[in-house]
């Protein structure tokens, strides 16, 4: 029984993959993260972004397990390394830490990630489903969206959007 357990919840995770509906049902990752550093993303959600308030941001959506972020992840890091005076967090997704570090680790991504494991943060953005990009200006309001598999040039739009 265990073992159907195991991969019906396989399954799920799965097509989850670019869903629009949020899970509510993951514990959360705990550990910190430091700029500039590859580690797994910080705990605490909406909050650990409220540290982004004043300041203009691009935020995304990504999950070490969805192949859809892998199929975009060098690319966007590549975007990320492109713009060093913006800020940049990444929203990890359902994941458990050492598989966040490792897809971070893998992909060169360096810049801070929150936990999302409730995909709270996501849904407050408007994200829906992964990956997904989102630029916020400094008073904390989503100016453009970006959802699903994105390129550079929706990414330098998000950019435009901002200022």
């Amino acid at each position: 029984m265990r073992a159907v357990a195991l991969a019906l919840l396989v399954v799920v995770l799965g097509a989850a993959c670019g869903s629009d509906e949020p899970d509510t049902t993951a514990e959360p990752a705990a550990e910190a993260v430091t700029p500039g550093a590859v580690e797994a993303p910080v705990e605490g959600g909406t909050e650990a972004f409220e540290a982004y308030r004043g300041k203009p941001v691009v935020a995304n959506v990504w999950a070490s397990w969805c192949p859809k972020c892998r199929s975009v992840a060098a690319e966007y890091a590549e975007f990320v390394a492109a713009n060093p005076d913006v800020a940049f967090v990444g929203l990890d997704i359902l994941d458990e830490p050492d598989d966040a570090v490792g897809f971070l680790e893998e992909y060169g991504w360096d810049w801070p990630q929150i936990a999302d494991p409730t995909q709270e943060l996501a849904g407050s953005l408007g994200l829906a489903g992964h990956p997904a990009v989102a630029a916020v200006d400094a008073e904390g309001v989503v100016v453009a969206r970006q959802i699903g598999v994105g390129s550079r040039a929706d990414w330098d739009e998000l950019l435009a959007a901002l200022g």
